[in-house]
């Protein structure tokens, strides 16, 4: 059982409100409670109980709280219980004054706060406990004192050791002998004696009891919890050894504002010294300052190909390597992943914070070591400028964010600084987010199709499945118009593998209706981000089994960039698809800068050629180089050739000469929707040959 369920509290208030607020607090402390609406009703309880404490209000009408101070004073039984006044006052007006003056013990102001009215509680019946304690035979008191966990000692008015118990014994290092009638003050450091002599002090003339938390400087190092209690003849001294306990706290409120990782500031610690940053140059008006926001490019590759445990490493050589680049004042956080934000301050002028930006590429210009592995890396950085007059940190980081990533769209180890037109680009860009998956629930995309055509034979192969969009206001809307925000808010995903069903159901229905159609594939063109996950091959394969299409008939493409993006990962995928049957095609090839190494080794089927490489092929002698060595590097490889955007007969004959296989563009037919398709197929396949025109 707990010291507080052994004592009895009467609380007196006429507000039932009130008097069921305070029962509720102590109640939940452990106190026992009793409660009295008024004063004559609390008189008559604590005289037939004697409540171990009393807490009054002082506005009641018949007996009000200074008047039964008085009527408790004068009861002998009651004469020492602590009490209580409830004041809305401060405690420098007349009624708080008077009440003390009629016995009160203390006051609490309302509102309160629930902690502490239970600390008064507490302290008052301690302060009781230790007066009871003191009157009783010293043998019995010692026997208490020597018993109880925490140090003890008494003073008397001269500052002088009256009593120690073994506790304190052992924390000042002195025996009792050598302590009682020896000065207090010779026994603490003379670096705390200074706040140890204003909070006694503060006790013994006062009359109140004092808490504190003081250090012992080195070679201590130790904290100790005080409780002061004025005495009769001086002061009863409680303490305790608190180290670990303010270690654990300060522990805990230093993780609470750094990242883990790194030891780096975090994103709250971040925030709110920004904000105070903020507020004092609104103030001061001080000088300009900015803040930079870094993420570090195809970081996620890193963690792809050496390991997260490997990422975190590199992490944390590159926050120590731009730690010791910076400045004192200025204040570098992780805000989590590879992004990390930098506040500059004290800058002369703007121009400042680009030669900042241009040095923190410098230094990430030098290679890391990760595991006996050099790792070159840079970082997209977003900057925003105290010139905007922000209010808000969040506002501030934001925009800076938005410049980091129009520095990211630029290329790779580059930087951007915020202006307002990037952010109603970013709005605008958030406004299609929030319509592409408004229009994926209410199925507003369309699947178009091109055909693809046999150069040699001047026939039908299959189809290149292309989605558009059908805006409620805006009409058609090209790829061009969405994907882009499509692929930033993860809404390609979805998107992508509706479209793949779409295009499989659509060519086994053409195939169901017209068998001479089985021979016809449909290609389907992947993201970025639908080719790196995991479960592809999973995916297709369900979407395969749900249409009925062969898989012979899927074809896939990717874009050669993006192959380069993870070649591991990306051979990994390839592998899969080829196993289920299913061909694959270098997408706008010639256009993504990659290593031809990689090409022998990737069990990839076809080769596109860029439009851009078919528009140039005729303006001129030697145009149609590039292009001539692309059919032959794919004939080497034993791949097969597309030409993407073929217009005029000129660029067909060409492309035939250059005995390039297959074809696609305007000069056979513009993407179509399934209906036109359809008839399309319909009259390729009535004739053996198909005729082109422009």
């Amino acid at each position: 059982m707990t010291l507080q369920s052994k004592m009895t509290v009467l609380v007196i208030n006429d507000e039932p409100d009130a008097l069921d607020l305070m029962t509720f607090i102590l109640s939940r402390a452990g106190y026992n409670v009793l409660t009295a609406h008024n004063g004559n009703t609390g008189l008559e309880i604590a005289k037939h109980v004697t409540p171990e404490l009393i807490i009054s209000d002082v506005m009641m009408p018949n007996i009000n709280g200074i008047e039964l101070c008085r009527l408790l004073r004068a009861d002998i039984a009651l004469k020492t219980t602590p009490i209580i006044l409830v004041s809305a006052v401060h405690k420098d007006s007349e009624t708080v004054i008077e009440g003390l003056e009629a016995g009160a013990d203390d006051y609490i102001e309302v509102p309160y706060e629930s902690e502490r009215l239970v600390a008064k509680v507490a302290r008052l019946l301690e302060r009781k406990m230790s007066e009871q304690l003191l009157r009783e035979s010293r043998e019995e008191v010692t026997n208490i004192l020597e018993s109880i966990t925490d140090a003890f000692y008494a003073l008397d008015t001269d500052w002088n050791f009256t009593y120690v118990n073994q506790a304190a014994e052992h924390l000042l290092n002195r025996s009792q002998k050598e302590l009682l009638g020896r000065n207090v003050w010779n026994e603490y450091p003379a670096a705390v004696n200074a706040t140890f002599y204003l909070m006694y002090h503060q006790a013994m003339n006062e009359k109140v009891a004092v808490e504190f938390i003081e250090s012992y400087p080195a070679p201590l190092n130790k904290w100790y919890e005080f409780r002061v209690y004025p005495a009769k003849n001086g002061i009863s001294v409680y303490f305790r050894d608190v180290t670990q306990r303010v270690q654990t706290e300060k522990q805990l409120q230093y993780d609470a504002f750094h990242d883990a990782l790194t030891g780096l500031a975090n994103r709250a610690f971040f925030n709110e010294y920004l904000q105070k940053t903020i507020e004092r140059t609104k103030r001061n008006g001080s000088d300009l300052f900015a803040v930079l926001f870094l993420d570090f490019d195809r970081f996620k590759l890193i963690n792809d190909s050496l390991g997260h445990a490997e990422g975190d490493n590199l992490l944390k050589q590159i926050a120590r390597r731009l730690e010791s680049t910076l400045r004192s004042g200025d204040l570098f956080a992780r805000l989590g992943g590879d992004e990390f934000t930098i506040l500059v301050n004290n800058l002369r002028d703007p121009s400042v914070v680009s030669l900042i930006a241009d040095h923190i590429q410098t230094r990430l210009e030098i290679p890391f070591e990760i595991s006996g592995n050099k790792i070159f890396i840079s970082a997209s950085i977003g900057i925003a400028l105290s010139t905007t007059n922000y209010e808000i940190a969040e506002d501030m980081l934001r925009d800076a964010d938005i410049a980091m990533y129009q520095a990211k769209a630029k290329g790779k180890a580059q930087y951007q600084v915020f202006d307002q037109t990037m952010r109603e680009q970013a709005l605008t860009q958030m406004r299609i987010e929030t319509e592409i998956r408004d229009a994926v629930e209410r199925e507003e995309f369309l699947v178009y199709y091109q055909p693809i055509m046999n150069l040699e034979t001047d026939s039908l192969i299959g189809f290149e499945a292309l989605v558009r969009w059908k805006h409620k206001t805006h009409g058609i809307l090209l790829p061009f118009q969405f994907i882009g925000a499509a692929e930033d808010s993860g809404l390609i995903l979805p998107l992508g593998k509706w479209v793949l069903h779409e295009s499989c159901q659509q060519m086994q229905d053409w195939q169901k209706r017209n068998p001479t159609a089985s021979n016809l594939s449909v290609s389907v063109n992947l993201s970025s981000k639908q080719f790196l996950q995991s479960d592809l091959a999973e995916q297709i394969s369900e979407i395969l089994k749900e249409t009925g299409l062969n898989p012979h008939c899927l074809k896939l493409e990717i874009t050669e960039s993006h192959i380069m993006e993870n070649i591991v990962m990306t051979t990994q995928t390839i592998t899969k698809l080829r196993a289920l049957g299913i061909e694959l095609s270098i997408d706008d090839f010639g256009t993504g800068y990659s290593s031809l190494s990689y090409l022998h080794s990737l069990p990839v089927s076809y080769l596109k050629i860029d439009r851009s490489f078919i528009t140039r092929m005729i303006d001129g002698e030697g145009k149609s180089e590039i292009v001539h060595t692309i059919i032959k590097l794919a004939q080497n490889l034993k791949m097969k050739v597309i030409a993407e955007g073929i217009e005029t007969s000129e660029q067909l004959i060409k492309l035939k000469m250059l005995n390039c296989e297959y074809g696609q563009g305007y000069i056979f037919a513009k993407p179509m929707e399934a209906k036109a398709a359809e008839t399309f197929i319909a009259k390729s396949l009535e004739s053996s040959t198909y005729c082109a025109t422009e």
